[in-house]
C-alpha cells in the first residue's frame, strides 16, 4: 500500500505460511506423503502460560521444572483472583 494516497502498489493472492500435518486414526501424522509415528510425548517449556478462558476469565497456568503445577485465575466480576490447585480454588 502507499501511504500517501491509500493505493495498492502490489498483490499477491496465494500465499503459503506454512504446513499443516494430517492427523490419522492412528494419531500418527502424513507429513509429505510418509507416515511418521511421535516417539516421545510432547511437553511444554517451564513457564507461565496465560490465556482468555471463553466466559471472559483470564487464566494464567504455572508449568514450574520441579514441584506442583498449579492455575491462577482473575474473575472479571468480583475481582477477584483464585489459586486452582488440583481440584480445590483457594481465594487469594
Amino acid at each position: 500500500m502507499d501511504k500517501t494516497n491509500n493505493r495498492t502498489i502490489s498483490q499477491k493472492k496465494h500465499t503459503k505460511i506454512g504446513n499443516i500435518p494430517v492427523l490419522t486414526n492412528r494419531f500418527t501424522t502424513i507429513i509429505d506423503g510418509n507416515e511418521y509415528q511421535t516417539v516421545n510425548q510432547l511437553r511444554r517449556k517451564s513457564g507461565i502460560y496465560s490465556h482468555v478462558k471463553q466466559n471472559g476469565e483470564l487464566e494464567s497456568e504455572f508449568n514450574l521444572a520441579q514441584g506442583f503445577n498449579f492455575k491462577m485465575q482473575l474473575i472479571p466480576d468480583t475481582q477477584l483472583f483464585v489459586l486452582i490447585l488440583g481440584n480445590r480454588k483457594y481465594r487469594l
